[in-house]
């Protein structure tokens, strides 16, 4: 895992949209919490895998063009994969070591 990776080239519209979906995470637990519904995470973690799907084969991840792009693009793939499992933990459900 790279120690840092600077996002400054031009990102993917599926990248994009893959951070701005994670960034959402503690706000929909808090909302989750609050309004004692599950179905929010539930939801969330749907919507989460389905942007993290299309990223996934929008973009070259392993095979960028650049090491720095590369770095960036395995950063996003690692908080993903954190924040599903973390989801998944909140619903009771245990996530897979590896897919």
């Amino acid at each position: 895992m790279p120690g840092s990776a600077p996002f400054d080239y031009d990102l993917d519209k599926t990248e994009i949209e893959l951070i701005e979906i994670i960034s959402q995470f503690p706000d929909m637990v808090k909302k989750a919490a609050e309004e004692y519904k599950p179905l929010t995470v539930a939801t969330y973690t749907y919507e989460l895998a389905r942007a993290f799907h299309h990223f996934y084969h929008a973009v070259r991840v392993l095979q960028a063009d650049s090491t720095k792009i590369r770095d960036a693009r395995v950063r996003i793939t690692d908080a993903a994969r954190i924040t599903i499992a973390n989801s998944l933990w909140l619903l009771g459900i245990e996530a897979p070591e590896m897919m």
